[in-house]
């Protein structure tokens, strides 16, 4: 908008600072860089991208996320790029801008017919992400794997994939189905999930070495992987899920009423947070 505008003023302006669990590493052009500071400016969601997080196509193929932090987190140039340990404080960022620090959340209280509200403080959940530090060498034997978290677009990539996966298993429940036809679906869904196993793995190892050098081309890194003894694979794995795990929102307790602990309720519930980008804006 010109400056010279009378609008001008009223354009958005950033209402926190967020410090990226990555610091800024693993981004082809790392925003923190940028910001002189470390922490990068947030602004609020805009008319526009509500709309987008509407829009079940855009959230499908991850373009919303993507045009959502390019709205609202303008020193990342590539939103395909962040990488996964980042997402979560970045969407709890832009959520705190946009609609303030509290997150009310709905819950079934086993035993009962009843549901439970409770709110969350997003700022303490962004606290608990601080601090964590990304283990980039993982060693196996003689050989060291150095790695790095997937970007979103492999992210959002393996996500629909995993839905393509089941749909194909939803398929295969219907009953219409001939005998040759279910072996034939069975088979493409054990070929697609061994080959998505082993991709998520490949990109995020970018070099492989020993004492007698290196391999850092992904064709050969990934075809190693396809071939490599299972332990090795496992071990790489979990140390890659593990790894992840970390950056993940801990499960939230919820103390549960006394007239509901009477009707044969727990006293406390523990609640997984998962950002559903679907109702997570709302």
């Amino acid at each position: 908008m010109d400056e010279n505008s009378i609008l001008s003023k009223y354009s958005r302006s950033p209402k926190i600072y967020l410090a990226l669990p990555s610091k800024g590493k693993f981004y082809a052009e790392s925003p923190t860089q940028k910001s002189g500071t470390g922490e990068l400016p947030i602004l609020s969601m805009t008319a526009r991208d509500e709309l987008i997080f509407r829009t079940p196509d855009a959230l499908m193929n991850g373009d919303a996320v993507a045009e959502v932090i390019r709205s609202c987190v303008p020193l990342i140039s590539n939103p395909w790029d962040v990488p996964s340990i980042d997402m979560d404080s970045i969407l709890i960022a832009i959520r705190i801008a946009t609609t303030g620090e509290e997150l009310k959340m709905d819950v079934s209280v086993p035993g009962t017919d009843d549901t439970l509200e409770f709110s969350i403080n997003l700022p303490t959940m962004l606290d608990t992400i601080k601090g964590k530090e990304w283990k980039d060498t993982f060693t196996y034997e003689d050989l060291t794997f150095t790695v790095i978290p997937l970007k979103l677009k492999d992210q959002n990539f393996f996500e629909i994939e995993s839905f393509e996966t089941q749909r194909f298993i939803k398929i295969m429940q219907d009953e219409g189905l001939t005998t040759e036809k279910r072996k034939e679906l069975v088979q493409q869904v054990l070929d697609k999930a061994s080959i998505n196993n082993v991709d998520v793995v490949a990109k995020q190892v970018i070099k492989i070495s020993n004492n007698d050098g290196e391999e850092t081309n992904p064709a050969a890194i990934k075809e190693f992987l396809m071939n490599t003894d299972t332990k090795m694979f496992t071990a790489l794995r979990e140390f890659l899920i593990e790894n992840r795990s970390q950056f993940d929102i801990p499960a939230q307790t919820v103390q549960v009423p006394s007239h509901l602990v009477e009707q044969g309720a727990p006293e406390t519930l523990k609640v997984p947070v998962f950002l559903n980008n679907v109702n997570f804006f709302v």
